[in-house]
């Protein structure tokens, strides 16, 4: 499956080698796929979904094996605290939380240093952050 999603990705000319003008970014809850991905093509960006049934945890141990090959983590954002955000930036991860869609919610977790967010209101975020 990997490698006939890159075969048609660059078939469209959606990835190549410039990591700033890639067009696609490729995120799954399969860290194995993610991985295939990465070691046929470490120019794309990967973000590892993170499926939490409780409050949030990881390591710094967990954080390191996830930046080996993604750029950043996604998660429900009902389950992780500032804490969490603040680790997973001092990792160099980015972090969007899903699925966004009370201006409140989006209020605080740009307090917290989130670097972006799924919603299913793009307007509400772009008025939220008109407001900062």
């Amino acid at each position: 499956m990997e490698e006939k999603l890159l075969e048609i990705l660059e078939e469209n000319k959606l990835i190549g080698p410039n990591l700033p003008s890639s067009k696609v970014i490729i995120q799954s809850f399969s860290e194995e796929s993610l991985q295939k991905v990465y070691h046929l093509n470490k120019n794309i960006p990967l973000v590892q979904l993170l499926l939490y049934t409780a409050p949030a945890e990881i390591t710094d141990e967990e954080l390191e094996l996830y930046k080996e090959y993604a750029v950043g983590l996604d998660m429900n954002y009902s389950r992780i605290d500032e804490a969490y955000v603040q680790k997973v930036r001092e990792h160099n991860l980015f972090i969007h939380p899903y699925t966004v869609n009370e201006k409140e919610d989006m209020r605080k977790l740009l307090d917290w240093g989130v670097t972006g967010i799924f919603t299913n209101f793009p307007d509400r975020l772009n008025d939220v952050l008109k407001e900062k």
